[in-house]
């Protein structure tokens, strides 16, 4: 079993990496903390109480509008563009800034984009 978050941030990657690069023989995700390398028996992505509150912003996300860490499972896919397909993580506020208002354009699909994709 991986403990691998898909839209993880640069800080968990380069920590994923290290602890990969550390892990030597044994290639095997189950039971095994990939934050402080500690094997454990539990489901969860971290050993323990202090590993969690230790590593668990690493996890998270920044936000592409405001720059602040999105809560786990909480951002808004974004599409920046439809072809080829590109998303942002957002905040659900800022994703109503992005519709809602004229500060974003560069965020915004072009019309034609957006037409061609309705037309699906």
């Amino acid at each position: 079993m991986s403990f691998y978050v898909p839209h993880a941030s640069e800080e968990f990657e380069q920590t994923n990496t290290y602890i990969d690069e550390k892990k030597g023989v044994f290639d095997w995700d189950d039971g095994y903390c990939r934050f402080c390398g500690k094997d454990f028996q539990s489901e969860s992505s971290f050993c323990s109480k202090k590993c969690e509150e230790k590593y668990k912003d690493t996890l998270k996300t920044p936000c592409d509008v405001c720059g602040k860490k999105i809560d786990l499972f909480k951002e808004v896919r974004h599409h920046i563009s439809y072809f080829p397909e590109r998303v942002s993580f957002v905040h659900a506020s800022c994703h109503n800034k992005i519709h809602k208002t004229n500060l974003f354009p560069h965020l915004k699909p072009n019309k034609d984009e957006i037409d061609k994709f309705c037309k699906k």
